[in-house]
């Protein structure tokens, strides 16, 4: 609270964010932490300065645009076609149908490099495979979605 000003909003991301960073540190385990509270405050710490800094950029950007309107263009708000979105989310769900007819070892690769977005050494020590072993695993659930697909 008081790295943040009081803000309770802006304290609630710090801790959403500072959870969600150990958690995945402490998945890979990629080093012994000594101090693990000192660690925590550190990292939260380093959070609520990172939120501090882009809530100053953003108070800057508002404050040369109310300076300067005429410099400036703003767009009306546009919204996504009902065509487009039905065409979207039908795309969405071939996707998932797709990944659902990959094998348990494709599957596992696209969710690691896909959805919890490590990088491909990281990946490669989980599954104990080599890098260039993941990127061809990648390559080939890619084609395998893609003809899936089309």
């Amino acid at each position: 609270m008081r790295w943040l000003n009081g803000n309770v909003a802006r304290v609630e991301d710090a801790m959403s964010q500072a959870r969600d960073k150990s958690y995945h540190h402490y998945l890979r385990k990629s080093e012994q932490i000594n101090s693990p509270f000192s660690w925590l405050c550190k990292l939260t710490y380093n959070i609520c300065i990172d939120i501090l800094r882009d809530h100053k950029k953003q108070l800057n950007l508002c404050e040369t645009v109310s300076h300067s309107p005429d410099l400036f263009y703003f767009s009306h708000v546009t919204t996504e076609p009902l065509e487009d979105e039905i065409q979207r989310e039908n795309t969405l769900n071939d996707v998932v149908r797709a990944y659902e007819k990959l094998t348990p070892d494709l599957q596992r690769v696209v969710r690691y490099r896909f959805i919890e977005e490590l990088e491909y050494p990281e990946i490669a020590e989980m599954l104990q495979i080599s890098q260039a072993n993941v990127r061809k695993r990648v390559q080939l659930a890619r084609r395998q979605i893609k003809a899936f697909i089309h």
